[in-house]
């Protein structure tokens, strides 16, 4: 190879690695570690609104089947724009969390509506309201909305890389 080509490639690599170069690499750096802050971010907010529906529907669950619980706490009185539209929430979660996460949102959802289905459309047993009627916590759609809450909390407090 000619002398002069070599040098030549040798003072352009000079360039770019020299004062030009370390600023260039310093502010890509920056650059990913902010967008990795935006995504964390992101990814915290939606978690704390899924989890804050999560126990929302525990409470619901908690008083529907413990006739004491509707004693001692008042009924859920945060008006319905106080809690995030799940709509919202979902499409957030598949914006921003894990397929895990996303996975165990979904079953909540789904335990969800199906314990409102039976409450409000299923055995004649179960369609009376919450204030009148205790609802047996061994009842199937119950069993489900409880272990759906208690696997989206797993799956949040792990994407945060918090223990369980």
């Amino acid at each position: 190879m000619d002398s002069a080509v070599v040098l030549g490639i040798g003072g352009l690599v000079t360039t770019l690695l020299g004062s030009a170069g370390v600023p260039v690499y310093v502010a890509l750096r920056a650059d990913e570690r902010a967008r990795a802050r935006a995504r964390e971010g992101a990814l915290t907010d939606v978690l704390e609104d899924g989890l804050r529906h999560a126990q929302f529907v525990a409470g619901r669950v908690e008083r529907i089947t413990d006739i004491v619980s509707r004693w001692t706490h008042s009924p859920d009185s945060r008006a319905d724009d106080a809690r995030p539209v799940v709509e919202v929430v979902s499409a957030r979660m598949w914006l921003h969390a894990p397929e895990g996460v996303r996975a165990a949102w979904l079953a909540l959802l789904s335990a969800e509506e199906s314990l409102i289905w039976e409450m409000t459309e299923g055995d004649s047993a179960h369609t009376l309201t919450e204030s009148t009627f205790e609802v047996p916590s061994d009842l199937p759609q119950v069993v489900a909305v409880v272990s759906a809450v208690a696997e989206f909390r797993r799956h949040a407090r792990g994407a945060v890389g918090t223990p369980n």
